[in-house]
């Protein structure tokens, strides 16, 4: 018996046939359909496609083959936003599966992927985004029947009293763990969805610029990935984490690791059910359970999406009859096995005993900008890059003023509070130091060292290097003397770039509210030709000034950093500093 799906191309029509208990000699010769999927639905779209390889699939007598290879969904996304030009990448495939169609908008916001891919693509499956918990943390939330709220995540992130106040069962932190956003684009939606309860907007407003520009969005993912107890490099690798720390006896097993994971369904649906476990299924000992936020589900669109032109009329109706196979009882049963909702939301593998909620119905969710996507993913990276750093404080004698309504505060003090919130923000990783400059009396110095740059969590004498930095901080004076700006600046640069470290960001962050009041040895023109001459693009080392109040020369200031291709930052309001530094810290 033949199922004919008829394809009408520029008057032509072409017929994709299946053949059921058909011989071997019911087609001949090959037509290749080459398929790359993301490995969140790698499972699923081989298990349909091997599916539908029995069926012996032919159009007009030439076999249709259907080849299936797992590339990481950013991983494709970036080679079809270039167009498909690199050479060590393979052919560009027929059709693509990415875990999400975020990934199909992300690739077209650059040109050369517009001719490649369409604007939109037909859904074949969709996978909410929720927050996993382990099972006995979860009852001990009253869940199923309380579910706690994306702001509820980011308000106890990192909390030290909310297990006390909830079951002293489990001491420590309430831990977050959650897959880099750059690679996974459940945690992506989980950012953004965050974001958006955090700051009062409906997802679908937040822009570009909400990113860029605005303070409280900043804090909102620096405080996600500070607080946070891990950040996996990918989906793969998450699990591959929450599976071994599921395994740590001495460490109290999955709930001593965390307590809350933001991921899709079907990813929750494979750790319960051991998948990729050296190609066994040995389920954990402490399952995740489904919170599905009461502020917002992001549900996740699995696109059909054609890559390329059409091709032949052979080719066109090759992958329209693999779309339609998708779309069938077959295609929907090898994605709902696997733990994905069907395109229409049934999901018969998701029971409540498995810890989710099946008969879920959801709205479609207003469209979050891709671009605004863009610039909260680079937000991300800007914070989540360690960096290695040298703080150079002003400590002359205009840091002494008065700061206007602020109660007699000085600059100085406002500048050391602001410093010392930087302190606390700092990841573990992160690489650090302190210098104070002003003019020394009976010394030709312009500036002293207080802290080596070194790791923050490096211990010196019983003292961690981040306390190191916070009592030196705590301690600085202004001094009834002058400053000379422009030797403190180059020897800043100089010894950054003495101790360069590789592969992160190199910055020397110089607070001023002066000028150099003639008492460095090298002028300005000579100190720019001197970073000019001296910065390597390379091994970049970016000198950041930040003009403190309305008396600092912000003109030389910013000529300074400019000479090292880096970005200088006026502070007018003197009690806004904290909000410039950090925007300096998450500059990207």
């Amino acid at each position: 018996m033949f199922l004919l799906t008829g394809v009408v191309i520029a008057g032509t029509i072409l017929a994709l046939r299946t053949t059921s208990g058909a011989s071997s000699e019911s087609c001949s010769g090959a037509l290749a359909l080459t398929v790359e999927a993301a490995p969140e639905v790698s499972a699923a779209v081989r298990s349909a496609a091997a599916n539908y390889q029995q069926t012996k699939p032919n159009v007009d007598g030439t076999c249709v083959t259907v080849r299936v290879s797992t590339r990481a969904a950013q991983e494709t996304t970036r080679l079809l936003g270039g167009g498909w030009r690199d050479a060590t990448a393979g052919n560009q495939p027929d059709v693509w599966i990415p875990d999400s169609t975020a990934w199909l908008d992300m690739a077209r916001l650059q040109e050369p992927a517009r001719t490649l891919v369409p604007q939109s693509a037909p859904t074949i499956a969709t996978s909410p985004v929720v927050i996993a918990v382990p099972r006995s943390m979860a009852r001990t939330l009253r869940w199923p029947s309380k579910n706690p709220s994306w702001d509820d995540l980011r308000i106890n992130e990192g909390s030290t009293t909310f297990w006390h106040d909830h079951n002293d069962k489990y001491p420590g932190k309430f831990q977050v763990a959650f897959a880099s956003p750059q690679t996974s684009s459940a945690s992506a939606a989980a950012m953004m969805s965050i974001s958006a309860v955090a700051l009062g907007k409906p997802a679908g407003e937040l822009t570009v610029q909400t990113f860029r520009d605005d303070m409280s969005a900043k804090k909102v993912v620096l405080d996600l990935e500070r607080r946070s107890s891990a950040i996996a490099d990918s989906d793969e690798a998450l699990l591959a984490w929450l599976r071994q720390s599921d395994a740590d006896t001495s460490g109290g097993g999955l709930t001593g690791h965390v307590s809350a994971v933001p991921m899709s369904e079907n990813m929750m649906f494979d750790y319960n059910n051991g998948a990729g476990t050296d190609g066994k299924a040995t389920p954990p000992k402490e399952p995740l359970v489904a919170i599905y936020p009461t502020d917002g589900i992001a549900v996740q669109n699995i696109p059909f999406v054609q890559v390329g032109p059409d091709g032949s009329p052979a080719h066109k109706a090759a992958v329209q009859g693999f779309l339609e196979m998708m779309l069938s009882k077959t295609g929907q049963d090898a994605f709902t096995g696997a733990g994905l909702r069907g395109e229409d939301g049934s999901a018969p593998k998701l029971t409540t005993d498995a810890g989710f909620s099946p008969g879920l119905r959801f709205e479609p969710a207003e469209s979050v900008n891709p671009a605004a996507t863009g610039s909260a993913l680079a937000l991300f990276q800007a914070v989540h890059q360690r960096g290695t750093t040298l703080a150079v404080i002003d400590t002359s004698g205009t840091m002494g003023g008065v700061v206007a309504d602020s109660g007699g505060v000085t600059r100085l003090k406002v500048a050391i509070s602001a410093m010392d919130s930087v302190y606390g923000a700092l990841a573990e990783d992160s690489e650090m130091g302190l210098w104070q400059f002003s003019r020394v009396p009976g010394s030709t110095a312009s500036y002293q060292e207080l802290v080596q740059v070194g790791p923050i969590r490096e211990v010196i004498n019983g003292t961690s290097r981040r306390d190191l930095l916070i009592q030196n901080t705590d301690r600085l004076q202004a001094k009834d003397n002058d400053g000379g700006l422009y030797d403190t600046a180059l020897a800043a640069f100089l010894k950054l770039k003495s101790v360069y470290t590789a592969g992160r960001p190199n910055q020397v962050v110089l607070l001023t509210d002066g000028q150099d009041d003639n008492l460095s040895s090298i002028s300005l023109d000579n100190l720019i030709t001197k970073l000019r001459s001296e910065f390597d693009p390379e091994h970049p080392v970016h000198l950041i000034t930040i003009a403190y109040g309305g008396q600092a020369d912000a003109q030389a200031l910013q000529r300074i950093s400019a000479a090292t291709d880096a970005k200088s930052y006026p502070a007018r309001d003197e009690n806004s500093i904290s909000q410039v530094i950090l925007d300096v810290l998450t500059t990207h």
